[in-house]
């Protein structure tokens, strides 16, 4: 997921830089990349506030 996530950001980044007006399918895209982008961000912010007391059971990293 993070790898095309990732894939889909730099789509969206080069999408950005092009001045003609983008279809409807393409800013559906690039709302719906950046939604999956801030949801996996918060996901991590709260994976890193963690405390090892918080985490129980196997832990693989």
């Amino acid at each position: 997921m993070i790898t095309k996530l990732q894939r889909d950001l730099r789509v969206v980044s080069t999408l950005m830089e092009i001045k003609e007006p983008l279809d409807d399918s393409t800013k559906a895209f690039i709302a719906e990349t950046t939604a999956e982008a801030a949801n996996l961000l918060k996901t991590v912010k709260k994976l890193n506030a963690l405390t090892s007391e918080d985490v129980t059971g196997d832990v693989y990293t």
